[in-house]
Parts: C-alpha cells; structure tokens; sequence
C-alpha cells in the first residue's frame, strides 16, 4: 500500500487528556470498539485532523484549543506515503499553532498538504447533510473532491475565495458609510475580474465533473439501494446561468453591483452555485426518506473514493464512525462492497456484529474499554 497510519499519539485531544494516548496500527482493517462516548469518534476525528479532506479543521482547532486543557493540543501521527516515512507534529493553542513534518516547521497543515495522509469520512450523522443540508455543504463536498482530481481547480479555488474576501470587505465599507458608492465600485473594479477569471474554471470544471461523473454516482446508488427502483440523478446548478467565459461572469458580477452594494455580500456567483440530487424527479433533500438521503450521500462518498483511488493510484484512508448503528443491513453489505482491498481502513462499532468478513491476518482490534 502506499498509504498506511502506522501511529497516532493524543494529548488533550477531546476526551484523550493528558500523555500516554498512543494507538499502533499494523493492519489493513482496525476496528476500534467500545461503549458509546468511550473516545471511538475522538479518534477517527484525530486522523482526520491530521489528513486532507477532514472537514472544517480552522474551525474546529478553535473549538478544540478552547475545551483542551491548558487551552492546546497536540497530535503526532507517523505513517509512510508512497515508500517514504512521515512524521508530523500538530500542537494548537488559542495564539500559537506549531506545525513540524519530517522535522521542517511549517505555519500551517496547508503549506504541506501534498505530503498529508489523504483520507474520506463517512459518519451517516454528518454525511447524510451533504444531500439534506444547504447548498456549501453539496458545494464543500465537490470542491474537496476536485482538490485532489486536478491541481489548477485548487488554485483557481484559493485565488477566487481571496478575491471574494476583499471584494465582501469593500462592500462592507460601503454598508458602514466608510466610503461614497463611486469610490467602491471603483475599487471593487478589479476583484470582480479577479472573481471572473478564476471563477469561469471553477464553473466549467464543476460542469463538467457532473458531466462525467454522474452515472457512476447513479451506478453507486443503485448497487446500494439494490432491488429500489429510485431512479436517482445528479446535475449541476450554476449561480450564473449561460454564462460559459470570462466576460460573461464579469458582465454578471457588474450588473449585481446595485443589490450587492445594499446587502453588503456578492450575492451571485460559484460560491453561490448548488448541486442538485433528485430521485424520480423529485428533490432528496425534500422529498426522499432518511434511508434514501443515507443511501445518496453513500453513493457520493463511494464516488470520491473511487475517483481518488484512480487518480492518486492508492487508496485514502477511509474512515467509517458507527456505520453499524446507522445503517440497515442491506445498505451495510453495500458499503463494505465498496471497501478498499489496497487501502486502509478504520471502522468504529459498539460491537463486532453484522461487520464484513475478513480473514484473521488483515484486521485488528482496538478495545478502548480496555485501554
């Protein structure tokens, strides 16, 4: 394999206080069991921590330094990525964040996110809100994705929601009476052709993902849904609609300059784009039951790792929190249909029941009421 978390050690972390919080993997298939609130979900938290694609780390580093005691924690992880041994030091605090791979400091886990475990959660609590939730929850989940798929869509998404911070920031000024409506759109001029130029290939990349894409999404469903006759789809929704260049974006973001100026925001754009899920036509989010939005977001997830895993020729880790609570039977053989055979995985679980059947030598066990 040429990813694999051999350890990972836990300080103030959640509920993994003081030293001495250190877990060995040495197999393919760990499975981390215990009682509910024990740390099982603490722990798959800390390996996303320390990978790219866990959700939300500048906002949980807040919550997290501030519950810690002392006000920090640190995490050490050691792993080997393509035939090369890492070891990375994470210590946060309020103020100070120390970030050290390989012995080099960096200022933050994005300045080393080639050289960072790559890894995809699925907590049917929290994924089943890419489908139900608001649109940047469908928007997160396709911009992670392509992240990893193509390295110019990571830096046109860096350079477009840059330039939407100055140009929100301009048109707060405004709202504050800092400055006169002439002096602001004069200002704001050269954001919306900074938004325009990287905002077309957010948008055309994102079109044609979908394009691509779809059907394998509707393939994942089906194999988990298995005897439904849901007839599911996935298709784009731009902010922006007919608008395929740069001078169309631009023209859109100066013709929003009236509304924008009174509500103090850019209203319109990629970062206002959706992603729609149907079934028969009908919306998931609205119409479908809890156990088909489940069987949606599934099927996304499946699609990130399959995508993943043909374009980094490894596999993620992939990280499964409580599956065996949350899903019915039907839809658990489904998953593990979809498990990795090359990569590692992590699966939380009160109890070893109705799990996939793995022989002896690939898996271990982690009791944390024995720790």
């Amino acid at each position: 394999m040429s990813l694999f978390l051999n350890s990972i050690s836990l300080l103030n972390f959640r509920n993994y206080l003081g030293a001495g919080n250190s877990f060995n993997f040495h197999k393919k298939f760990v499975f981390i069991i215990g009682p509910n609130a024990i740390g099982k979900t603490n722990l798959l938290e800390a390996i996303q921590y320390i990978s790219f694609g866990g959700e939300g780390n500048k906002e949980r580093e807040k919550i997290l330094s501030k519950n810690a005691e002392q006000n920090f924690f640190s995490i050490e992880a050691n792993y080997e990525l393509e035939s090369r041994d890492c070891t990375l030091e994470c210590s946060i605090g309020e103020t100070k964040k120390n970030i050290k791979l390989n012995g080099v400091n960096y200022r933050s886990l994005s300045q080393c996110i080639d050289n960072l475990p790559k890894v995809i959660t699925f907590k049917s609590k929290e994924s089943i809100e890419i489908v139900r939730g608001s649109p940047q929850k469908r928007r997160e989940w396709v911009d992670t994705t392509l992240t990893v798929l193509d390295l110019k869509y990571a830096n046109a998404l860096k350079r477009y929601n840059k330039a939407l911070e100055q140009r929100n920031s301009l048109l707060k000024t405004f709202i504050q009476q800092k400055k006169s409506k002439q002096t602001i759109l004069h200002e704001i001029d050269p954001w919306d052709i900074e938004l325009s130029k990287y905002g077309v290939y957010l948008q055309n990349s994102r079109k044609q993902f979908v394009e691509k894409h779809s059907a394998q999404y509707i393939s994942n469903y089906q194999i988990i849904a298995s005897d439904s006759e849901d007839k599911p789809s996935m298709n784009y929704q731009p902010s922006f609609y007919g608008c395929s260049d740069e001078m169309g974006l631009l023209r859109q973001f100066q013709e929003g300059h009236h509304i924008d100026l009174i509500r103090g925001i850019t209203n319109k754009g990629p970062h206002r784009d959706d992603f729609l899920l149907t079934l028969d036509d009908q919306e998931i989010r609205h119409f479908a039951s809890q156990g088909q939005q489940r069987t949606s977001s599934l099927a996304l997830k499946m699609l990130q790792l399959q995508l993943w895993q043909e374009q980094l020729g490894y596999s993620p880790l992939l990280l499964l929190d409580d599956v065996a609570a949350e899903l019915d039977l039907s839809r658990q053989k489904a998953l593990f249909s979809f498990l990795p055979t090359n990569g590692q995985v992590f699966i939380t679980t009160t109890h070893l029941v109705n799990l996939p059947l793995i022989s002896k030598e690939d898996y271990q066990i982690i009791n944390l009421n024995k720790m």
